[in-house]
């Protein structure tokens, strides 16, 4: 079986993954190169993984960024954080469709897509997501302005994990193919992390946040392993009650 990888930058990132895999497992993996922030980049990334192979069986979509400066865009001026997070995930896997659909015409067995998301979800807005946020322009400013430098970079955050959830659930209901699983992997050190405010921090570290058996993994990946085993999640609600069951369930 052939794994790939992807990054932005092969020499910073995408060699550096390829080695630690190959250290931690014995296996190797493809460099993919993508920018999830950039749709061109996805759409490309997409047509050179089709032009090699017929056929996925999973994908893991777990790129992204978290609390970045309110004046980081993508490069179709899209919320840098949705639009890494979400809309650069949507996209490549709606084009990756064909080879995902392939895997269930010829095992029968459904491909796994798990999208990656967090308990930063509750940092996002009461109503879930404040669409004039997601897009760069004087209506966003207002509302970043309003809402202050920290509180905004929280919720946009939070709107982007949220969003994750949401399309989970949409893939899920409209793909019979494709076992759609989203995963909180977590709270762990991350180079993600680094524009994360101290305070921010100390929330998703406290007692009340770790109770879940979703922050309390001692191994990071362990969440997005077992549910590429397991059509297993949790689904989101405004409380921390957790909800068993495939995405888009019920």
């Amino acid at each position: 079986m052939r794994k790939y990888t992807s990054a932005r930058d092969q020499q910073k990132k995408g060699a550096a993954a390829i080695k630690s895999l190959e250290k931690e497992t014995g296996n190797s993996a493809i460099f993919l190169q993508l920018d999830l922030a950039d749709l061109p980049s996805v759409r490309a990334a997409a047509e050179t993984f089709l032009s090699h192979e017929s056929r996925l069986d999973i994908l893991f979509n777990n790129g992204g960024v978290m609390m970045c400066p309110t004046d980081q865009l993508t490069a179709q001026n899209h919320d840098l954080q949705f639009g890494t997070d979400v809309i650069g995930h949507f996209f490549f896997t709606e084009l990756l469709l064909p080879a995902l659909t392939k895997s269930y015409e010829e095992t029968q067995v459904p491909a796994r897509v798990i999208h990656t998301s967090s308990a930063g979800h509750a940092f996002a807005p009461g109503n879930g997501i404040d669409f004039v946020s997601l897009k760069g322009g004087p209506e966003r400013d207002a509302w970043v302005n309003k809402k202050g430098n920290l509180m905004s970079r929280a919720a946009l955050y939070g709107e982007s994990k949220i969003g994750n959830i949401i399309i989970s659930n949409y893939f899920a209901k409209t793909h019979s193919a494709v076992l759609v699983s989203c995963a909180l992997p977590g709270t762990f050190e991350h180079s993600s992390g680094k524009h994360c405010n101290n305070a921010i921090l100390s929330r998703l570290k406290h007692p009340t946040y770790l109770a879940s058996d979703l922050c309390r993994s001692c191994d990071r990946r362990a969440p997005q392993l077992s549910i590429r085993t397991h059509p297993t999640t949790y689904q989101y609600k405004r409380s921390w009650t957790e909800i068993r069951g495939r995405t888009g369930a019920g």
